[in-house]
């Protein structure tokens, strides 16, 4: 934040922060960007979550004017199905297969698009690597959940910041800790991956284990 303030300094400027709620620690972000347009009031923040901003907003001592407007998902809905349609036009496999699965495929990217829309298309991507058309609609039931999706993002969060490379031992266990839950005083066996290879396979082909 000291660097974005001596950065911008009185300059006129907009800062976008998109998927607050895709942090560990969105409260402790939004406080921050909070201390950043009190010190810097020149600058306007534009900030997008799908769950609400906690009460920091609503504190009695808040220095900033701000306006919350709630993204409907009927308005996106069209420019998802746009985004959608234009991905799946480029995968070399999708305009061979019958109508019946173009539709499968295409109805599963879109009504699942609140989660990480990169990694739908990585699945898609893995759906028309199939070896037949049954083998594709077999596999489209076992799109993964929202579940899956925070698990995934802990995984590659893990494996980019990390300060040095980690074991598939030690990345199933970094992944499961939660620093939130005041019921998790240790890692025990309950808390534990049956089989960390299950994050490769989760990943499907995002992540390598040699």
């Amino acid at each position: 934040m000291e660097l974005l303030v001596e950065t911008i300094g009185d300059a006129q400027g907009f800062v976008i922060v998109d998927a607050l709620n895709e942090v560990e620690q969105s409260g402790q972000l939004l406080e921050s960007l909070i201390g950043l347009a009190e010190r810097l009031p020149s600058i306007r923040m534009i900030v997008s979550s799908t769950s609400p901003l906690t009460t920091l907003l609503h504190r009695s001592d808040l220095n900033v004017c701000y306006r919350e407007v709630e993204m409907k998902s009927e308005l996106v809905n069209k420019d998802i199905a746009s985004f959608v349609d234009d991905k799946l036009h480029d995968m070399s496999h999708f305009p061979r297969l019958n109508p019946a699965i173009k539709h499968e495929i295409r109805t599963a990217l879109i009504s699942k698009a609140g989660s990480i829309l990169i990694y739908r298309f990585h699945y898609a991507q893995y759906l028309l690597d199939q070896l037949s058309s049954h083998r594709i609609l077999s596999n489209l039931s076992l799109v993964p959940g929202s579940e899956d999706y925070t698990l995934l993002y802990k995984v590659l969060l893990w494996l980019w910041f990390g300060v040095r490379p980690l074991t598939l031992l030690e990345l199933s266990e970094a992944v499961v800790i939660d620093e939130t839950s005041q019921e998790m005083t240790q890692l025990d066996d309950d808390s534990r991956l049956f089989d960390p290879h299950c994050l490769v396979d989760l990943a499907q082909g995002m992540i390598r284990h040699d």
